[in-house]
């Protein structure tokens, strides 16, 4: 029984503390990101939380960097730690699951530790990612000390091919362009992006197709490209199979909710709902009808969709979401990317990078009120 009140009470306060997490992971990395600071106090504020998000996105350099111990160390040495230690931390979380997996233990905690480390070290990763392609371009040429000017004859004419600049990466000037460790900077962040920022969102589209069977309200959508390549009906049918998987009545919350009962029973005992009864001469019908069955089936849906959601190897993923947007994670993790390092592409502190953020944060609020995916109608509110 004392088993059942915390697991209980996991349940209600784990969607809260995710919501939490993501807010200070988001807002703690804008400063980085966005490349502004932010007026006062606000600016305290920020600065807390850019040191709790460095600990939750679980960040070992900001506890004890690297020139600490190590001098000559740069951007470079810091990003291959903080991108490698999780990639080798996991595989070893995947190898304790699979050895669970050949013993046949059940309750494995392994692969929800895994998942919850890839929902923990996304933004940051990705912002330090995004970052190795952002690059300060200077031009060369001689300094006229007397009023500031620089003597070029020309040298920086050619400013778009950028003839007679040097680049030197933003966020680490030690590092220059065109030599053959910023090169291989650009090369290990892009191949870390695959992993990290395409990787991570498509574990997790996979994971939760493939166990559709036992999580969807809706038919379940099986792909094959051969067949939806030659065949045009194919292609209708996956059409509306994804309308309906994503915008139909269900997947909205417009089918049967708790509501839908606690209004009808009230209607019961209203005074209107009786003057009505006398009026068209229906007599009160029994309390013991089709109702209070439907009520209990319901409620026994559920309860059948926390015992599944609890009890999966997805746990992790389903346990914020109604069963209806059961894949929500998959929108949540592409949201958290698009505020995090995906807007350093668009050029730190530029125009463009603040009406994108702008854009992001009004799309994501009109999908959170459209869908309202989470359990608790506080949840919803609190998001």
């Amino acid at each position: 029984e004392r088993g059942e009140r915390l697991m209980k009470l996991y349940i209600k306060i784990a969607p809260k503390l995710k919501i939490i997490i993501t807010f200070t992971q988001l807002v703690g990395g804008f400063g980085f990101a966005l490349a502004f600071k932010f007026p006062e106090p606000y600016t305290s504020f920020v600065d807390g939380l850019e040191s709790i998000t460095e600990t939750l996105s679980l960040n070992i350099l900001s506890l004890a960097p690297f020139e600490c111990y190590y001098s000559g160390t740069n951007y470079f040495t810091s990003l291959v730690f903080s991108t490698m230690y999780p990639v080798v931390l996991s595989a070893i979380l995947l190898g304790l699951h699979a050895r669970d997996q050949a013993r046949k233990r059940e309750g494995s905690p392994w692969f929800s530790i895994f998942l919850a480390l890839t929902y923990l070290i996304l933004p940051s990763a990705a912002v330090k990612l995004f970052y190795s392609f952002k690059w300060d371009y200077f031009c060369e040429g001689e300094v006229n000390f007397e009023d500031g000017t620089i003597k070029n004859d020309g040298i920086c004419n050619g400013h778009e091919n950028l003839e007679g600049h040097r680049g030197f990466l933003a966020v680490d000037y030690s590092i220059e362009s065109g030599t053959v460790e910023a090169n291989a900077l650009i090369v290990y962040a892009t191949i870390m992006i695959f992993v990290y920022a395409i990787g991570i969102p498509t574990l997790y589209v996979v994971l939760l197709y493939r166990a559709q069977d036992e999580l969807s309200l809706q038919k379940v959508i099986k792909l094959d490209p051969a067949k939806l390549v030659c065949n045009p009906k194919e292609r209708a049918e996956l059409k509306a199979a994804l309308m309906e998987f994503y915008f139909g009545d269900v997947t909205l919350g417009y089918g049967v909710t708790d509501k839908t009962f606690e209004m009808l029973e009230s209607t019961d005992k209203t005074d209107e709902f009786i003057g009505w009864l006398e009026k068209s001469n229906i007599p009160h019908p029994a309390t013991a009808t089709l109702l209070p069955l439907l009520k209990a089936y319901h409620t026994s849906q559920g309860e059948k969709w926390e015992d599944i959601s609890q009890g999966h190897k997805l746990a992790f993923l389903l346990g914020s979401w109604e069963q209806r947007v059961y894949w929500w994670e998959v929108f949540e993790v592409i949201r958290r990317l698009l505020l995090s390092g995906v807007l350093v592409i668009f050029g730190p502190g530029s125009t463009v990078q603040s009406a994108m953020s702008i854009l992001i944060c009004l799309f994501s609020i009109k999908a959170y009120s459209l869908y309202a995916p989470f359990r608790e109608d506080e949840d919803d509110f609190l998001q």
